[in-house]
C-alpha cells in the first residue's frame, strides 16, 4: 500500500512539473519577443518537445485519476491545472502558425 501511495506522489509530482512548465512556455511565447532564428532542426525539435508534453501530462492525469477521488481540494487543483496546460500546449502549437518569424521562433511577436 505504501509502494502505491509513493509511485503516485511522483506521479503527482511529475504532472505538476510538466504542467507548469508548458503553462511557462505559453506565456515566455507570449510575453517575450523572439530572438535570432534558430538551425533548421531546433523548431522541430521544439515542437517535438511540445507534443511530447502534452501526451506526458495528458496520459498522467488519466494515471491520476483513480487516486484523486480520496483527495478532492487535489483533485480540482488537477483539473485545472489539465486544462490549462492542455490549453498552453496547444497555444505554444498555434502561434507558429501566426506568422513566418513565429513559425521559426515559437514566439508571438
Amino acid at each position: 500500500m505504501a509502494d502505491k501511495a509513493r509511485k503516485a506522489d511522483s506521479t503527482w509530482a511529475i504532472f505538476v512539473l510538466a504542467a507548469c512548465y508548458l503553462v511557462f512556455l505559453f506565456l515566455w511565447r507570449i510575453l517575450l519577443p523572439g530572438g535570432a532564428w534558430p538551425p533548421p532542426p531546433m523548431h522541430y525539435a521544439s515542437m517535438g518537445l511540445d507534443i511530447l508534453l502534452i501526451a506526458v501530462v495528458f496520459a498522467l492525469r488519466f494515471r491520476l485519476s483513480e487516486h484523486l477521488g480520496a483527495n478532492p481540494s487535489r483533485a480540482t487543483f488537477a483539473t485545472v491545472l489539465f486544462w490549462c496546460a492542455l490549453g498552453a500546449g496547444f497555444g505554444s502549437l498555434l502561434i507558429r502558425f501566426t506568422s513566418e518569424s513565429a513559425w521559426w521562433t515559437g514566439h508571438l511577436s
